[in-house]
């Protein structure tokens, strides 16, 4: 869920298909049946519909700054329920009843981190299926020297939260290692668990001056938003840091810029 800060709008062109009998743009693909296409409005089957190019307004909205996923919290029926005009279910953006939407996830907590949770009311837990499973997965070879030699070279040390509890530390690349299959110890950093899967998601990233940056969609947890543009906690005599400030240059530069 995020609120929209902004809406552009501008003028643009789309492609529309028609019936090439009756011209109505009510047809269906078929994937079993030739021809491929049946009219819903005059019955009659084509392989190709008529298309046209014709003239709209485009709309992008900016929500980025304040989205958080609510981790199934909220669920598709009960928004639907505090939408009005309930008969509209086909269309994309649809008017819905602020104060019950306020209600829904002021109840849920979903706007202000934390847990998720419902209040009230008796909810049975669904049965989840429990059990084992063969899988094949590839390990990789030298991840645990790689963490031991980042725990000589750190200590005990979350690069992005300072000393932790030596378990909750793991073995961080900053260059992925699914790229490369390579331990580059200058690459490495210990990161707390939860802080790592958040740096492996793209969440939570480190520019060239050695700063950490979270994404827009963290800045309503509290603990995580302190942590943008904090430095990272790594003392500036270690031998390999200006290799680390190269990589990520170096990364910095490829990354691609997304719209």
């Amino acid at each position: 869920m995020s609120q929209i800060d902004a809406i552009s709008v501008w003028e643009g062109e789309k492609p529309r298909s028609r019936c090439p009998h009756c011209g109505s743009t009510g047809f269906k693909s078929r994937t079993t049946m030739d021809p491929k296409f049946k009219c819903s409005n005059c019955d009659s089957t084509f392989d190709e519909p008529v298309v046209e190019t014709i003239p709209v307004m485009r709309y992008r909205a900016d929500y980025a700054r304040s989205w958080v996923s609510v981790g199934g919290a909220v669920l598709a029926a009960e928004l639907e329920a505090n939408c009005y005009r309930s008969a509209a279910k086909q269309h994309a953006i649809r008017p819905i009843d602020p104060q019950g939407l306020r209600d829904l996830v002021t109840e849920r907590q979903v706007l202000i981190g934390g847990a998720w949770w419902k209040t009230g009311g008796s909810v049975e837990p669904p049965d989840i299926p429990g059990g084992f499973r063969e899988l094949t997965a590839l390990g990789r070879i030298g991840q645990r020297e790689f963490r031991r030699q980042l725990l000589m070279r750190f200590g005990p040390v979350c690069a992005f939260t300072g000393p932790q509890p030596e378990k909750s530390l793991h073995a961080a690349h900053v260059i992925p290692y699914a790229k490369s299959a390579r331990h580059e110890l200058a690459g490495g950093l210990l990161l707390r668990a939860d802080l790592h899967a958040l740096f492996d998601g793209g969440l939570i990233t480190i520019d060239g001056d050695l700063k950490v940056r979270i994404d827009p969609s963290l800045r309503s947890f509290p603990e995580l938003s302190r942590l943008d543009g904090s430095e990272l906690r790594i003392k500036t005599a270690d031998p390999l840091l200006p290799t680390l400030r190269k990589i990520l240059e170096k990364k910095e530069a490829t990354t691609p810029v997304s719209d």
